[in-house]
């Protein structure tokens, strides 16, 4: 929530803006590698 809030600050807007992305991609990350596991276990058990 802190960071949302310095984002109304030009300068350090594009500095939260650039932490967004980091938190997205690791959420990203994260949910691939359980999406990868549920596929295998998946196709483990047909």
């Amino acid at each position: 929530m802190y960071i949302k809030f310095l984002q109304g600050v030009p300068i350090v807007g594009a500095v939260g803006g650039a932490y967004d992305f980091v938190y997205t991609k690791q959420v990203v990350d994260y949910a691939k590698i359980k999406y990868y596991k549920r596929f295998l276990y998946s196709r483990a058990n047909l």
